[in-house]
């Protein structure tokens, strides 16, 4: 066997071993491309289908027997040690205030277009922690927490003061919007006292 076979096994069996240990690594917690597609499929459809909360339950209760099933089905064979698997046992559980619990509010009575906003401004919240989990994975929650996603904090509040169309005076409670920088009318600056 000359040199030329030597390094050229040699390099065979080091690229071999190389993509041995990518392939494993991947087992051991690397980013699943997967999990991470379903976890943002699964909040679309979550909040596709909270947008119909203000109607009676009976009508979409298909859909939301539907989605419950797609979470189960997500969160399998997680185990309940890993972030993602505790995140994906909030945002399923009934008691709760993420997505099952809203379902069960939602079968005693429609929600309200303010209820409604809120549970999805908090549901939303929840699968995003839930999607930087996923993106992070193999990095752990550490990430998400330096990003700002956090599981138990509740997201910023919705602003309260909203902009009205030309023309018309703001809402009612609302403060009117101030113009922006630069559209101000210019004025005479104040004498200064000696």
């Amino acid at each position: 066997m000359g040199l030329v076979s030597r390094i050229k096994n040699i390099f065979l069996i080091g690229a071999l071993g190389a993509t041995l240990a990518a392939c494993a690594g991947g087992m051991g917690g690397g980013f699943d491309p997967v999990g991470y597609q379903n976890a943002v499929q699964l909040k679309y459809e979550t909040m596709s289908l909270l947008d119909n909360t203000s109607a009676p339950y009976r009508a979409h209760q298909a859909a939301a027997n539907s989605l419950l099933a797609k979470y189960a089905t997500a969160a399998e064979g997680r185990g309940s040690s890993d972030a993602i698997a505790q995140q994906w046992a909030a945002i399923r559980d009934p008691r709760g205030p993420s997505t099952a619990g809203t379902i069960e509010q939602w079968k005693k009575a429609p929600l309200r277009p303010g209820q409604r906003a809120e549970k999805k401004r908090l549901i939303a919240a929840h699968f995003d922690h839930l999607v930087c989990l996923e993106k992070a994975r193999g990095g752990g929650a550490a990430e998400c927490a330096e990003a700002g996603v956090s599981a138990d904090a509740t997201p910023a509040p919705a602003p309260t003061a909203a902009a009205a169309p030309a023309g018309r005076p703001p809402a009612r409670g609302r403060a009117a919007p101030k113009p922006p920088a630069g559209d101000e009318p210019e004025m005479e600056a104040e004498p200064q006292k000696e």
